[in-house]
């Protein structure tokens, strides 16, 4: 209970009343809260990432199946989306995180993309809340999101017959409500005068437009933000 509330305290919510807050979106706020909080240092932020996935390992451990039957009387809230959220890349990794000087920023910032490049702005929002790949970003339709009995809307990333997935397993992502919300209004949206294509949740009128150009023009803004061509070449990817 201590590792819970004190999870959910240094992710910005209310360590009191912790069941509805739980989601995958709380754990990556928690995550980089941690992370930003060791500052530049390469050893810290290996130290945080290890901290972090303890403290995340040990607030799941609250649900564990040999305790549930104890909350038999209580009706909970869907909780894979934080059970499954994907744990922080510990030391030996390739890659590390920008200054927290450099995160900041983006986190300040990204908003502005909104409203001068829509499809920049759908692509940092399903890397950057739902960790998805580069290929699934471009591929992801909005018929793939399902919502479950509990209301909490799913990203199911399987394989079709016009796209495979990375590994042979399939795998669903939670959509946090606000970032479905902010893909929505994005709906509709045109790009260079052109009505985009409307199965996709990234909003281009082709599949070049998706797949290059709008990351090429992320990945330029990236650097506008302090991100450095030389430490990180591939950009969002990374």
């Amino acid at each position: 209970v201590k590792m819970m509330r004190h999870l959910l305290r240094v992710a910005g919510k209310n360590p009191e009343g912790f069941t509805d807050q739980l989601g995958a979106h709380t754990v990556w706020e928690f995550q980089q809260a941690m992370v930003k909080a060791a500052g530049e240092d390469l050893r810290a932020q290996g130290r945080a990432a290890i901290s972090a996935n303890s403290i995340v390992r040990q607030a799941r451990s609250l649900f564990a199946a040999r305790v549930m039957p104890a909350y038999r009387e209580l009706v909970l809230p869907d909780l894979s989306g934080f059970l499954k959220a994907p744990k922080l890349r510990e030391p030996a990794v390739q890659y590390v995180e920008p200054p927290a000087a450099v995160i900041e920023a983006i986190g300040v910032r990204y908003g502005e993309l909104k409203a001068k490049d829509p499809g920049a702005y759908a692509v940092f929002l399903l890397g950057a809340f739902l960790g998805l790949r580069n290929a699934e970003v471009k591929a992801a339709e909005w018929s793939w999101i399902e919502p479950d009995g509990a209301g909490v809307h799913w990203l199911r990333l399987a394989t079709r017959p016009h796209w495979k997935t990375k590994t042979a397993r399939a795998r669903d992502v939670e959509m946090p409500a606000e970032i479905l919300q902010e893909l929505q209004e994005l709906r509709g949206v045109k790009v260079e005068g052109v009505e985009a294509e409307a199965a996709f949740l990234v909003p281009a009128h082709h599949a070049t437009e998706r797949g290059t150009r709008v990351f090429r023009r992320l990945n330029a803004w990236l650097r506008a933000c302090g991100v450095k061509v030389e430490a990180y070449p591939k950009g969002f990817y990374e």
